[in-house]
């Protein structure tokens, strides 16, 4: 006897309806995942500024949706913004520099999808220097010409680090440091006694278990560590010595040089508890002579746990390059040392030093490099503490190393530090907590001035304010620290870039946040507020609802 279990149509179409659902809940986390990598549902949510040699001009990339709605149909504009008359137009006409470029490299361009980046503009007449299918270019748009130039890459040693005069580069070569004269391209040995394990310049193997895995070259895709002395005449390094550290295995599942079985890498990497870790011996080099000045200084532990001395703002020239200075954090971070150096002699003295009783931090967290801002004019320091129980900065004397006053205080925190202004002496930074009853995480953009403490707010409000900073690329403030671009936001609603001066006064809104990508559903996040397990203690967070909530359902 056969028995058929025969489904209702209407059991059969619920269950079609169930998985229908659940694929589109699948296909909007997909999407979600993806925007993280390719931002096309929100566009210009943040605006990065490229202000133009020491004008008050910037320029930055634009994202246009050609229909409303259209994930895949993105075009892109590049934008010049006059900060001194609160303007903005297109920083070139595309179309033309698309032709120009076509014409000059025999390329296929489209003008709304340029294939250019490292983009350098100049202004009166405008200019535009960048690199495309391989090579530089210059397009003068007076003309409407484009031409090839010889790249910077065939200026400087590969990872090589610029001197000061833009005369010489220092790069590594087999574990040792080596210089190009970029006059005649003659090189020279600086160092000899390199090798894998004790090599120069470069962060322990250990400092990433992925990268470099099966190629020596990546183990140096790092910045170089070492900083030039101003007059371009020594430069300040370490020898990094991890021979002592144990060996752990790495399995390497998908190796890239086209075999299939996996492989077991052993890397050098100090876990707690260990004896040996990895540390840096660290030395001064006088360039001409191609000798070294030991520093009379034991080697200091790798103490921290994502950055070394050079990577992690902890060590630097004073103005007139006759001394150097580095931080020797003791493993377990419990104290620091600001330690001086003689450029000449190599000579040491430790100006002072900062202990906690658990931990103790210089920066926001151990992600971040060290919150500490060299004054080479006046050999001053801005130091972060958190002494108080707040962090805050002060300001020390570097020719005594004494505290000469606390530039910032009171139960909030400062957050980073944007700049510091010499000729008003005022650093921009931002802050949090400060307004009772406010989300702390929320940053205000403040200037203070670092000898009488003043401080004048600039920003602030229910929502956070960024402002971009990364040294060489781009930046929220104006070379003349006349003016600042900032991002306000928060996570229920589109941030907005703002473009204030120094007093804080809204100039112009630069961008607002291109939402029409969102998936059909989308629920805004919500920020809650709730009590800790003490009964006292506010706690702050983010609600994150499904697309399809319901609160009849359970």
């Amino acid at each position: 006897m056969t028995f058929i279990n025969e489904q209702h149509p209407l059991e059969q179409q619920k269950d079609q309806d169930q998985d229908q659902t659940i694929l589109d809940r699948y296909r909007r986390a997909e999407a979600l995942e993806h925007e993280m990598y390719n931002s096309s549902m929100v566009l210009n949510a943040q605006v990065y500024p490229h202000w133009i040699h020491d004008s008050d001009c910037f320029w930055y990339i634009r994202k246009n949706r050609q229909a409303e709605a259209a994930v895949d149909n993105i075009t892109t504009e590049y934008i010049l913004v006059n900060a001194g008359t609160a303007t903005h137009t297109k920083a070139f006409d595309h179309e033309r520099l698309a032709q120009a470029l076509a014409q000059a490299a025999k390329q296929d361009v489209n003008p709304n999808e340029l294939p250019i980046s490292e983009l350098d503009l100049e202004l009166s007449p405008t200019r535009a220097t960048f690199m495309a299918f391989d090579k530089r270019w210059r397009f003068d748009a007076s003309t409407e010409t484009c031409e090839a130039m010889a790249s910077h890459e065939d200026q400087v040693a590969p990872d090589g680090l610029l001197s000061p005069d833009a005369k010489k580069a220092v790069f590594i070569r087999d574990y040792n440091l080596w210089i190009r004269n970029l006059e005649n391209g003659e090189e020279q040995a600086l160092t000899q006694n390199g090798e894998q394990h004790y090599a120069y310049a470069v962060e322990p193997e250990g400092r990433d278990l992925i990268k470099g895995l099966t190629d020596i070259e990546s183990y140096f895709s790092e910045p170089l560590e070492a900083i030039w002395s101003p007059d371009s005449s020594k430069l300040f390094t370490f020898q990094m010595d991890e021979r002592p550290v144990r060996d752990i295995p790495s399995m390497l599942y998908v190796p890239q040089d086209g075999t299939i079985a996996p492989k077991v890498i052993e890397r050098k990497f100090a876990l707690s508890g260990d004896e040996q870790v990895a540390q840096y011996r660290m030395l001064i080099i006088d360039i001409e002579t191609a000798t070294e000045i030991a520093v009379h200084y034991p080697p200091i532990d790798d103490a921290c746990l994502w950055y070394s001395p050079f990577s992690g703002n902890r060590a630097w020239w004073s103005g007139d390059g006759r001394r150097a200075y580095f931080i020797d954090m003791t493993r377990g971070q419990k104290t620091a040392r600001l330690i001086a150096l003689d450029a000449e002699t190599g000579m040491a003295d430790v100006l002072f030093e900062e202990s906690a009783e658990t931990y103790l931090e210089l920066s926001l967290d151990f992600e971040h490099p060290y919150m500490l801002t060299m004054l080479p004019d006046t050999d001053e320091l801005i130091w972060y503490s958190e002494r108080t129980g707040w962090a805050h900065l002060y300001l020390y004397d570097l020719t005594t190393g004494e505290l000469k006053t606390p530039i910032t205080t009171g139960e909030w925190r400062v957050r980073d530090i944007v700049h510091f202004d010499k000729d008003t002496r005022e650093l921009f930074i931002q802050i949090a907590g400060r307004v009772q009853g406010r989300n702390p995480y929320y940053r205000e953009l403040v200037r203070v001035n670092v000898d009488s403490g003043a401080m004048t707010v600039l920003a602030s409000g229910d929502c956070d304010y960024r402002v971009c900073r990364r040294p060489g690329v781009e930046s929220g403030l104006s070379p003349s620290c006349l003016y600042i671009v900032t991002t306000q936001s928060r996570v229920d609603a589109p941030s907005v870039t703002e473009l204030r001066d120094r007093n804080g006064e809204l100039l112009l809104t630069v961008e607002a946040a291109d939402i029409s990508g969102l998936p059909s559903g989308w629920r805004w996040p919500e920020s809650v507020t709730m009590k800790a397990d003490d009964g006292k203690t506010d706690i702050f967070g983010v609600l994150f609802r499904p697309s399809d909530f319901d609160p009849a359902k359970k």
